[in-house]
């Protein structure tokens, strides 16, 4: 193996310095991202719980909607069996009825995508610090 000049071991040292700085300001830059992360830890937990009330309230929603259709299709049967079918509120309701299902369904739609966006979200930020221990 050759032998190293001196001027090579100098070169070589300063660009270790120079490496080692860049290390070093690179480290800065992380402990800053870092540091906000940390804060918004706290915010990231209060959105959480929030999701976490919101599906609560939309599943008591569902629940008392889903009442109410029960309650209307009985009304529905009486109806029927009573031989009253060409009663003009009758289709009315349906027709009112059929439109709030419709905005409900949409509705749902949008509130699943949300969730599984978030769900995708955590679920890899949760894979990526399991990975770092």
């Amino acid at each position: 193996m050759p032998e190293t000049s001196h001027v090579e071991m100098h070169l070589d040292h300063q660009r270790w310095l120079q490496e080692a700085d860049l290390w070093r300001d690179g480290v800065r830059v992380w402990e800053s991202e870092l540091a906000a992360a940390d804060q918004n830890l706290s915010r990231l937990g209060e959105t959480l719980r929030s999701q976490i009330d919101t599906l609560r309230t939309y599943a008591g929603s569902i629940r008392l909607y889903r009442d109410r259709l029960a309650t209307e299709e009985a009304k529905l049967a009486a109806c029927e069996c009573a031989h009253d079918s060409g009663e003009p509120s009758l289709s009315q309701h349906y027709t009112a009825h059929q439109a709030e299902h419709d905005r409900r369904a949409a509705e749902h739609e949008a509130i699943k995508q949300r969730h599984h966006n978030l769900m995708a979200h955590w679920n890899a930020l949760v894979k990526t610090a399991a990975t770092m221990r």
